[in-house]
């Protein structure tokens, strides 16, 4: 699935890819427990407004989950280095 995001190119292609499945993983368990026990997050929002009514399935949810945290990174990581600048 995630096999072609890499990370910060500090490791290969099949560790990326191992940690992408893991955090896959993990944010599977997080939409399961949200769509449970809703609580006041942005995974709680995307379930009980797009998962439960029907508009997305669960494997959405979780890759949508799974972009948002890649784009966060993304976010922080060029917002550190023009601070540095």
């Amino acid at each position: 699935q995630q096999s072609a995001i890499r990370g910060n190119g500090s490791g290969t292609a099949i560790e990326d890819s191992k940690t992408n499945k893991t955090l896959l993983k993990y944010f599977g368990g997080l939409v399961d427990k949200r769509s449970q026990k809703p609580k006041a997050d942005l995974i709680s929002k995307l379930v009980t407004a797009q998962v439960l009514p029907g508009n997305i399935d669960r494997a959405d949810a979780v890759q949508i989950s799974f972009w948002m945290l890649v784009a966060g990174n993304i976010t922080m990581v060029s917002l550190i280095s023009f601070g540095a600048m």
